[in-house]
């Protein structure tokens, strides 16, 4: 079975992972930040389950919006 970045879906994990970071940094940071936890967490079990890889959108922004789990401030953070 080919590994997962060669079929194509490394950046979808290589992101989550990232966006599952992020919100344990702000989950250590307190309940101030209890949204952006949340927020943070479901773009990761989103990107993470993606069939595409997430390349095909990153090249525009409205492209990320329509996909129904990306938001429009974590989709600017994956165009970065």
């Amino acid at each position: 079975m080919p590994a997962l970045n060669q079929l194509g879906f490394g950046h979808n994990r290589e992101l989550a992972d990232i966006f599952h970071e992020m919100g344990s940094c702000y989950r250590y940071l307190g309940q101030k930040h209890r949204f952006r936890v949340i927020a943070y967490e479901r773009e990761s079990r989103s990107l993470a389950d993606l069939k595409e890889d997430i390349s095909t959108y990153a090249s525009d922004v409205k492209l990320l919006n329509e996909l129904s789990c990306i938001g429009e401030s974590i989709g600017k953070k994956i165009m970065e």
